[in-house]
């Protein structure tokens, strides 16, 4: 008898505990999430703040001092590289970059800067990291 009243106990406490968390999870998960205020933001349309253009084969040197500010939108072009194959990325996650090409068929790299700190772009091609530059964001 006092197995049975000990194996029913312990059900009406499980069923009880499985009850409060589920209401202290519905009271405590009830709360607002704001959508985010920033507008979203299409770089493939965006109008560039101003264009800098930089030599494929001395990408690195041409750059030293390149420097943005937080929001601003460039457009790289990277002079003598029409007819060539290149796919670049940023090693920061919160800035954008976006690739085409211009007429002459040069690469055009459209960067906005959002975060403040150094970043870089490298060609993701195979063989092909020596296509590298930093970049200070900053106000």
């Amino acid at each position: 008898m006092r197995y049975l009243f000990n194996k029913i106990n312990f059900q009406v406490k499980a069923i009880v505990f499985v009850i409060f968390i589920t209401v202290a999870g519905g009271i405590l998960g009830s709360h607002l999430h704001e959508a985010p205020k920033q507008a979203i933001f299409d770089i493939q349309t965006a109008e560039p703040d101003r264009t800098i253009v930089a030599n494929l084969f001395t990408i690195g040197y041409d750059l030293t001092q390149l420097e943005l500010v937080p929001g601003e939108v460039i457009d790289l072009v990277l002079a003598n590289s029409a007819g060539t194959t290149h796919t670049f990325s940023l090693s920061n996650p919160f800035n954008d970059l976006y690739q085409y090409n211009n007429s002459f068929g040069e690469i055009v790299l459209r960067i906005i800067a959002t975060e403040e700190g150094v970043d870089n772009f490298v060609c993701t091609i195979p063989g092909h990291e020596g296509l590298h530059a930093n970049f200070i964001i900053a106000n």
